[in-house]
């Protein structure tokens, strides 16, 4: 680790569609920054993680962090509250199968609805990654 910097861990038990999962994530800041901004990031990620994951099946979660499009969206996000060096997944690692039909009923519905919102912002977090990504085409093709 280099001095003038600090890292971020965390490590928490979250529920997919089909599984119990156990994911560790690790942010690099580019400066030492305070207590509150680090615990401010963590918790962020943590809910950010959450609301991500909860749509998804293991079979998705696992080609979405490989191709970096989990750690992408995840930076972003928190580039919001302090921007990060690093923004990487540690640790994914599955528990246990989990049978969709232990999903109770008043826990579909809402899970419904919350699906709906994570949606919507992570499909506006995947045009402004697309924006990005074709912006800096063009300005290596014109420069």
């Amino acid at each position: 680790m280099r001095r003038g910097i600090d890292y971020v861990e965390d490590s928490f038990r979250v529920n997919c569609r089909d599984a119990i999962l156990s994911i560790k994530p690790f942010l690099i800041t580019r400066k030492n920054v305070s207590r509150a901004v680090r615990n401010a990031l963590r918790f962020n990620t943590r809910k950010f993680i959450d609301a991500y994951i909860k749509i998804r099946t293991t079979k998705e979660l696992f080609s979405d962090i490989i191709s970096n499009k989990l750690q992408r969206g995840m930076a972003l996000k928190l580039k919001k509250v302090y921007p990060l060096a690093m923004c990487e997944i540690r640790l994914f690692e599955v528990l246990g199968d989990k049978p969709l039909e232990e999903i109770k009923e008043e826990d579909k519905q809402k899970l419904i609805e919350e699906t709906e919102i994570v949606e919507k912002d992570i499909v506006d977090l995947n045009k402004g990654i697309e924006d990005e990504e074709e912006s800096n085409e063009s300005a290596d093709k014109t420069g």
